[in-house]
């Protein structure tokens, strides 16, 4: 668990606070001094299962919206898929306020996405990874990705994730 602690506060001056770690990172919880949010990392269950497809359809909308008109077509991702990632232990949910603002999917490789790869490669294809597939937020919301590859970096230091072309 990623441990927030509050360090100084100068007349004039926002506070800031330091993260620490404890043992593996299971969960994160990010103190925004500005915004005074407080934004955690969950895993999702299966109670969870109409929020998630609620940020995604959010996700479908803002790509549509962005002129990315062939991903997540057709349904994709299916309610089967997401349910399979809650199953596994692979689905999560960004709280904020302990309100779900945003999904995805983080799961220990080898993945079979990553099979094949065509016009490039990984810069090291021997060690173990972790993939981020699924993410997916409520419209207006920012700092996911870096919310994200901040909690899984200390789980992993291999990270792949892809982008749709």
């Amino acid at each position: 668990m990623i441990i927030c602690r509050r360090v100084g506060c100068r007349a004039g001056n926002p506070s800031f606070f330091i993260l620490s770690t404890r043992a593996a990172a299971c969960s994160a919880v990010i103190y925004f001094a500005a915004m005074e949010h407080v934004r955690h990392i969950r895993m999702a269950s299966e109670d969870d299962l109409p929020r998630i497809m609620e940020l995604i359809e959010c996700g479908r909308r803002k790509m549509r919206a962005m002129g990315n008109t062939g991903q997540w077509t057709g349904g994709e991702p299916r309610v089967e898929v997401v349910m399979g990632d809650i199953e596994d232990g692979n689905s999560y949910l960004v709280t904020e306020d302990g309100i779900a603002v945003a999904t995805f999917a983080f799961a220990e490789g080898p993945d079979i996405t990553y099979g094949e790869i065509y016009d490039g490669r990984w810069i090291d294809d021997t060690m173990p990874y972790h993939v981020i597939h699924r993410i997916a937020s409520a419209p207006g919301t920012r700092g996911i990705l870096k919310l994200i590859l901040d909690w899984g970096s200390r789980i992993t230091n291999n990270i792949r994730i892809d982008t749709h072309r």
